[in-house]
């Protein structure tokens, strides 16, 4: 592999051609050979510089730039928030002003409902030596189901089911009605708002 000099030595090369000396006086002088003079004498006359401007970077073509690896290096891994593509942000945000303005956090009861099953304890990940596969043996199937629905405000839960199965719509209205509203009408007589299946009442 031929040797490589500095760009400063090659201007060296430009400043002594301007001056008027030979290319065996240059390689001489700065003790290198004249094919290296002619190459950088031929270079600074075609393109007025004496970095072959369309050289690229050594080695493997690379994929991203030093800007992009920049950028890279200050990103990390989590995990990923999922947005509705549907969503407007404009209408979302008018929403969110309306509903701080005309309601106070004692108004709002949560509701969200959330399920077991044999299949819930099983683990995603793991460790393991390199190039080895992480394994663990973990039940498949599904098993008996048990959902929860809670109901609760900023300060105290107000309601809770616990039963084997799914919800359905029946079941959920049921829930409402029977351990919230009759329950907490005296608690909660400015009630409005219930999240996250959203009733109005």
């Amino acid at each position: 592999m031929p040797r490589e000099f500095s760009e400063d030595l090659y201007c060296h090369i430009v400043y002594l051609y301007t001056d008027g000396l030979s290319t065996v006086d240059i390689a001489n002088t700065l003790h290198m050979s004249k094919g290296v003079v002619n190459k950088i004498k031929k270079r600074y006359n075609r393109w007025a510089c004496v970095i072959n401007p369309f050289k690229g970077v050594p080695g493997r073509r690379k994929l991203f730039s030093r800007r992009d690896m920049t950028i890279l290096r200050g990103l990390v891994r989590e995990k990923l928030q999922k947005a509705a593509l549907e969503r407007n942000e404009i209408v979302r945000a008018h929403y969110l002003a309306t509903f701080g303005e005309h309601y106070t956090q004692n108004q709002l009861i949560f509701i969200d409902e959330s399920a077991k099953d044999e299949r819930s304890l099983s683990r995603l990940y793991g460790y393991s030596p390199r190039n080895t596969p992480v394994q663990k043996k973990v039940v498949f199937i599904r098993g008996k189901r048990y959902t929860i629905l809670p109901a609760l405000t900023m300060e105290e839960f107000i309601g809770i089911d616990i039963f084997e199965g799914s919800y359905d719509r029946k079941k959920f209205v049921d829930f409402v009605l029977n351990q919230v509203v009759s329950n907490n009408c005296a608690n909660y007589k400015n009630l409005d708002y219930f999240f996250d299946n959203f009733i109005t009442i």
